[in-house]
């Protein structure tokens, strides 16, 4: 339930403050989400979550804050992947720091080994592409985000998905994020109904686009 971490101010709840306790909850005020973040929270569960839209759309910013919070209910192994190790950095290694400090979650961060790690045993595992021998070493994940698709291939997508499959964990979500592609593009084949660029053919996936209109955080000149 969303409702264990997420208040309205209008329900007149005080945010706990942060204690050493590894499962401490943490009450985050509705104002700080986009709807979308809560559309892709309350769909039912999917193998594959596609989100797509345009720059300024706030998607990547939603999955980065449903991550989190999913990291913080429970004990999660979270995968985090781009094409290049290099890009990773100033991409989506920096955007989970400034939230995780924007709502003062505790957390060790090891720059050498591209890590995450939190007081309730869950941790977040940044990788690229590149990194092919770390990629096929990858050992108890339970969730995958891909952030700018459209820079992998779809052996890519296929290798991380054999990867993250396992006997323990049976069906770790994989959440792919990225702008908008030619009709050519294999994501469009893989994901999406020959004539209809907003719905899956696929039972194991989910979509969700989003545009500027959607991000209510954006500056009134964007």
């Amino acid at each position: 339930s969303l409702k264990s971490s997420i208040y309205n101010k209008k329900e007149n709840k005080r945010k706990e403050k942060m204690s050493d306790t590894p499962y401490q909850s943490y009450e985050i005020d509705r104002k700080h989400f986009n709807k979308s973040f809560f559309d892709m929270w309350d769909a039912p569960y999917k193998r594959f979550v596609c989100s797509f839209g345009g720059s300024g759309s706030g998607k990547s910013h939603s999955i980065t804050q449903l991550e989190i919070l999913k990291l913080l209910q429970k004990k999660e192994k979270l995968l985090v992947v781009r094409k290049i190790a290099a890009t990773l950095k100033t991409s989506v290694i920096e955007a989970f720091v400034c939230q995780l400090n924007q709502w003062e979650i505790p957390f060790k961060q090891n720059l050498t080994d591209r890590t995450i790690k939190f007081k309730n045993g869950s941790s977040i595992l940044f990788l690229g592409i590149s990194d092919s021998e770390r990629l096929k070493s990858i050992k108890g994940i339970t969730r995958c985000f891909i952030e700018e698709a459209t820079e992998l291939d779809e052996d890519d997508l296929l290798e991380i998905n054999r990867r993250i499959r396992g006997k323990e964990i049976k069906n770790p979500q994989i959440t792919l994020a990225w702008n908008p592609t030619s009709n050519s593009h294999w994501l469009r084949s893989h994901f999406f109904d020959k004539d209809n660029a907003y719905e899956t053919h696929r039972e194991d996936a989910v979509v969700f686009h989003s545009t500027y209109k959607d991000n209510k955080f954006l500056d009134d000149e964007y």
